[in-house]
Order: C-alpha cells, then structure tokens, then sequence
C-alpha cells in the first residue's frame, strides 16, 4: 500500500477515474502510527514527498515525529477534501457498520460481500499516550475536521481511556 502515492496523484486521478476515499477517524490514525515500522512512524511519507516538494520541506523543518505526522494527517485529509467531493469519501467506521454495504453502494456494485467488522481496541494502541495524541491533534491544523468533530475524536479517546483501565 502507498497511500501517500495515491493522495500525491489523487488530482491526476480523478480526472480519468471515479475515485472513493476512505478516511478514518485522525485519533485512530495517530495512535496506530506510533507503533507500526513505516515511514509514517517516524513522521515521513516518502512516497508522497517525492511528489510534494512542498509536504518533503514542511517535514524537513520540523522537529519531532509527532508533529510531523499531524502534518502528514492534515495533508492526507486535505487532500481528499480539495479533490474529492464530499459523496466520494466514505468514514472507515460507517463502512464497518454497514459490514461493507456503504462501500458497495458508493462503487455502483450490487451484491453481497463479506461482512465487514470492528476488531476492539488494538492493543498496540494501549501503549499510546491517548491524550497526548488527542492534545497533538485538536491543537493542530485541522482538515480532518471536514469529516470529524472534535467532540468524535473527544468521545473516541474517552472510550480508550476506559478500555486501557
């Protein structure tokens, strides 16, 4: 997978395909890029950087991972709201309710698939410091906030916090 390469292109490829975005909840997001080994871990998206001068110098002026990878979220966010209209781009956790059926509707398929679930919350995840990502994120530049409300991503670490005790 290379979504940083996929979001570089994305104005490219909407010109030729209907393009479906998934975005998922930016608090889910960070708490899982603490702890995979990806780029993204460390607050690099080199494929995408390749493509986006601008991204690569943003990244190379800041300091620390973490802040790195909000703005790697902010311009992930950014840009499937900028080039994708808002019908195109589904939430992750709909299409797991809808155990895949919004994802079918949204590519004009017809049929059954199948179903989709939520797995709980991943235990990598536990070792994240939850409050401090959140404070990262809602502090920070918020194109995220096109799909989500700060009171989602408020309720999300709430509902960690309680699973972690």
């Amino acid at each position: 997978k290379h979504n940083g390469l996929f979001l570089a292109l994305l104005p490219a490829l909407v010109r030729d395909h209907e393009v479906i975005g998934i975005v998922r909840n930016p608090l889910a997001l960070l708490a899982g890029w603490q702890s995979i080994d990806l780029p993204v871990a460390t607050g690099r998206l080199p494929m995408a950087e390749r493509h986006d001068a601008s991204l690569a110098r943003l990244l190379d002026e800041t300091r620390t991972a973490l802040s790195r990878q909000v703005i790697i979220l902010d311009w992930c966010f950014r840009r499937l709201r900028d080039h994708l209209p808002c019908k195109r781009v589904l939430r992750y956790e709909e299409v797991i309710d809808s155990g895949g059926k919004t994802l079918i509707s949204a590519a004009g398929l017809t049929g059954g698939s199948e179903p989709l679930t939520r797995r709980a919350v991943d235990r990598r995840f536990r070792g994240a410091d939850i409050r401090l990502l959140q404070h990262h994120l809602q502090a920070g530049p918020g194109a995220w906030r096109t799909f989500y409300s700060d009171a989602e991503v408020s309720a999300t670490a709430d509902r960690w916090g309680q699973a972690a005790s």
